[in-house]
């Protein structure tokens, strides 16, 4: 099941290609723009031994901005897929209250998986040492990675205005621990692969290298988004698997 499920939400994307670019092209060139402009100033970089501030103000923009144009672009690409809703040009449609909702949906699985590290983080705030407190912090973080995708069929809920809590989603995906587990393994082989070739073009030519490695995080980020979607069409509403 896990299998089937990574490789429906890819082919959502490879098969929704053209509406894909459409919904996030530009948002995305957006964002990323802003990013480059903060690390072209130099924000971050060392000087001296000291952090260099200059483009903090860039950076704190980019960071709203990014944070924005995710959200629009996941609302978006959920009510698509859901909803069959289409963009009306090259920029999605907007959708505050949705967008808001989805952020705040999201605060809550943040929320929830802190919560977690925080209970594993316990025994070494007590003195635990060694082996034993870097086994039970691992198994914490384990588990929150678990309980997000348990929990993250409430995403695309918020985005298409289908009230849906945590426990319910939580319910919905009882017994899923080994298809989680199939997903995380074929998300890393599959980013292994990915990224592969992005080294390989950057040590040919940087420009290559950096222009690949663009391409291949927006894939990624719609398959991710992607992914959320399939758990809730799949759980939630109990559409088939293609």
């Amino acid at each position: 099941m896990g299998w089937q499920i990574f490789t429906h939400s890819v082919r959502l994307v490879w098969a929704n290609l053209g509406v894909a670019l459409r919904i996030s092209a530009l948002l995305y060139i957006i964002s990323a723009a802003f990013q480059v402009w903060a690390q072209v100033s130099g924000f971050g970089t060392m000087e001296d031994g000291v952090p260099n501030t200059e483009g903090a103000g860039i950076q704190f923009i980019g960071t709203i901005v990014s944070v924005m144009t995710s959200l629009w672009i996941a609302v978006a690409w959920h009510r698509y897929i859901l909803l069959e809703e289409e963009p009306d040009g090259f920029l999605p449609n907007w959708n505050g209250g949705r967008m808001a909702a989805y952020f705040g949906r999201s605060i809550l699985i943040g929320l929830a998986m802190v919560a977690v590290i925080i209970v594993a983080s316990l025994p070494i705030a007590i003195g635990l040492q060694g082996p034993l407190a870097a086994a039970i912090l691992s198994v914490g973080s384990i588990f929150a990675v678990f309980l997000f995708y348990r929990l993250c069929a409430i995403l695309p809920s918020a985005a298409v205005g289908e009230p849906l809590t945590m426990s319910a989603a939580w319910k919905a995906t009882e017994g899923t621990t080994g298809t989680i587990f199939v997903i995380i393994l074929c998300m890393i082989g599959g980013l292994i692969l990915l990224v592969l070739p992005g080294a390989i073009l950057a040590s040919i030519s940087l420009m290559l290298g950096i222009i690949y490695m663009v391409a291949a995080q927006w894939f990624i980020t719609m398959f991710g988004i992607s992914l959320f979607t399939t758990f809730y069409g799949y759980f939630i509403e109990k559409r088939e698997l293609s």
